[in-house]
């Protein structure tokens, strides 16, 4: 009676230990299911940069400042992050044209609309990007066959648009 007592713990563990690779790989698989499909649209007053498939930076941080007499923390600086933005690359020359015109004639300021829609291509939410120029434009290579195109821009302002 003491050894099965000492067995039914032991039993239990191993049947848990199996099972939870099943239970991990359904959560997984029903979270890619239910996980929404987002496509980021970017636009300006004068063109259209078509659809992206990530958008990341659209932040904004405010530096603290310390007074050293009375050791009291402030509100400093407020900084905006770098947007990145990646999409497949289509060919399209219009991201590559704003990147290198600084070369060429002076780089030009504009302000971009970015829009996440939904699958049905409805708008979920939309920021305005004040006064942004590009920092960093390429392309990469992915596999199998595929291309990435990559722009980070810069500005003065995010307004998130309700």
């Amino acid at each position: 009676m003491r050894n099965r007592s000492l067995l039914l713990p032991r039993v239990a563990v191993v049947v848990a230990a199996l099972c939870l690779p099943h239970g991990a790989r359904a959560a997984k698989e029903n979270f890619q299911r239910t996980k929404p499909h987002v496509n980021i649209g970017v636009m300006g007053d004068d063109f259209d940069f078509g659809v992206f498939q990530s958008v990341s930076g659209l932040g904004v941080e405010t530096e603290v400042v310390e007074d050293p007499v009375t050791v009291r923390k402030r509100p400093g600086r407020t900084k905006y992050s770098n947007i990145t933005l990646k999409r497949g690359y289509t060919g399209d020359t219009s991201l590559s044209d704003w990147a290198t015109e600084g070369l060429r004639d002076g780089l030009s300021m504009r302000d971009l609309h970015i829009v996440l829609l939904s699958p049905s291509a409805e708008p979920i939410s939309s920021f305005d990007l004040v006064s942004c120029f590009p920092v960093r434009w390429d392309v990469g290579a992915t596999s199998p066959g595929g291309a990435t195109e990559t722009i980070v821009v810069t500005c003065e302002r995010v307004e998130l648009k309700r």
